[in-house]
């Protein structure tokens, strides 16, 4: 009751708020109640109680991960409340910038991560750690490096803190992750020990980029690139023989930022070469981000139950086509338009004209989708002239960087499928019209 109304920001709050050892006993939903107090008030006190809160095994999983949470927003804080779910924007409470907060939880923090906890905790007070800038003992690092149970993304930061810090056996350190069970980690591994010049660092790229994955193989391409240019020039010469396919782009941005004329000519003979060089290798779940956002993609398709209709529907693109044909489509949107979907202008017998996307034709008819969406059937008996369709999708390829482009193909080539209808499908038919 307190949480729930305007006492939350009195006294009352302040008492709630407080309470520590005491929140074990209490019903989750009041547990997460005495969390959000504290987010709440905002005070430095009310900061190292999060803490305390996030590391009492006692307390709901849920609780405890919702106390870190609220420390990694301390600095932002939001105006929806986390309990309650409506619009509820917290007071004025002092200073709430990362560096006053890293200031009053760092020791309480370190203290944390020496401690042992299920690794979701331990993730998200590293994260917290790095985000507000507090620094931890090598000692706390050196554990967490070791650590299979992190993600790797938190294992690459511990190792980039772990190198600046210049703790002793680093070296040793280093290479041992270069055998780490995973990807993330041994790619970092292998820039840092270009970054030292360790011995073995040179054998065990040129090693990893004919065995490894692409994300370790590109990491090795580039340190030796930087120490060895004319070995990865030879490996581009001879690509066909001895470069897999998926890291053709990755020599050839790396040459060409060393102004390497081979890749210079390669690009200059004709502009489709470093486009094809975006077929294979790229990340699908980066380019569901290139899809979503820089693309701008889901404006005109549909992937799922999102996006528009101006477009052909990509749920099942990778069923109807293949990864050049893919990559055509994004390159040369004009080189072969979808049934159903080219942008057309109907000049009338009137002398009207009407543009749009032309749905569907008949013997007696046309349906033309207007550009407001909106299907019109129009007699043929009407129709003076009708302009043959042209694409009224961008290159957009041309917008995006080649990796960008890589990561975008990689993604619709695992389309797959999905829906009862076929792809091109939107309903622009008689019946929708008699409707």
């Amino acid at each position: 009751a307190i949480y729930d109304t305007a006492a939350v920001d009195t006294e009352a709050g302040m008492l709630l708020a407080s309470l520590d050892s005491e929140t074990a006993a209490l019903p989750e939903t009041v547990q997460r109640r005495v969390v959000a107090a504290n987010y709440r008030r905002g005070t430095e006190d009310n900061a190292r109680m999060l803490v305390s809160l996030a590391g009492n095994a006692e307390l709901a999983k849920s609780v405890r991960k919702a106390a870190l949470i609220g420390l990694k927003q301390w600095s932002v804080p939001v105006e929806t409340d986390p309990v309650l779910g409506h619009y509820r924007p917290i007071p004025e409470s002092g200073d709430r910038s990362g560096e006053a907060l890293a200031k009053a939880i760092g020791k309480d923090l370190r203290d944390f991560l020496t401690e042992p906890h299920d690794s979701e905790y331990i993730t998200l007070a590293l994260e917290l750690a790095t985000s507000i800038g507090v620094e931890l003992d090598p000692s706390t690092l050196l554990a967490q490096i070791k650590n299979e149970s992190l993600g790797p993304e938190l294992r690459v930061a511990v190792l980039d803190s772990l190198a600046k810090s210049e703790v002793a056996g680093l070296d040793a350190i280093i290479t041992g992750l270069w055998d780490d069970k995973q990807a993330g980690v041994r790619a970092a591994a292998l820039s840092q020990g270009f970054a030292l010049e360790l011995p073995g660092v040179l054998e065990k790229s040129k090693a990893a980029v004919q065995k490894e994955k692409p994300e370790v193989a590109r990491a090795a391409l580039a340190g030796l690139a930087k120490v060895e240019p004319d070995f990865v020039a030879g490996l581009w010469n001879q690509r066909d023989k001895d470069l897999k396919r998926a890291l053709w782009l990755d020599a050839y941005l790396l040459l060409s930022a060393a102004g390497n004329a081979e890749v210079a000519a390669y690009a200059a003979a004709d502009p489709n070469h470093v486009y094809q060089l975006s077929l294979e290798g790229g990340d699908p779940q980066q380019g569901e981000v290139v899809f979503k956002n820089q693309g701008a993609c889901l404006q005109c398709h549909k992937v799922g139950s999102d996006g528009g209709v101006q477009g052909p529907d990509l749920t099942g693109v990778a069923k109807r086509l293949s990864r050049d044909k893919i990559l055509e489509s994004v390159v040369n949107p004009g080189a072969e338009i979808s049934q159903g979907y080219g942008m057309t202008t109907l000049t009338m017998k009137s002398g009207d004209s009407l543009v749009g996307r032309l749905s569907s034709e008949a013997d007696d008819h046309v349906v033309v989708v207007g550009l407001d969406n909106q299907p019109s059937r129009v007699e043929r008996s009407d129709i003076q002239e009708i302009a043959p369709p042209i694409s009224a999708m961008p290159p957009v390829a041309m917008a995006l960087p080649p990796k960008d482009l890589r990561n975008l193909v990689a993604y619709l080539a695992a389309r797959k499928g999905g829906g009862k209808k076929d792809d091109s499908s939107h309903g622009d038919d008689d019946e929708k019209i008699a409707k």
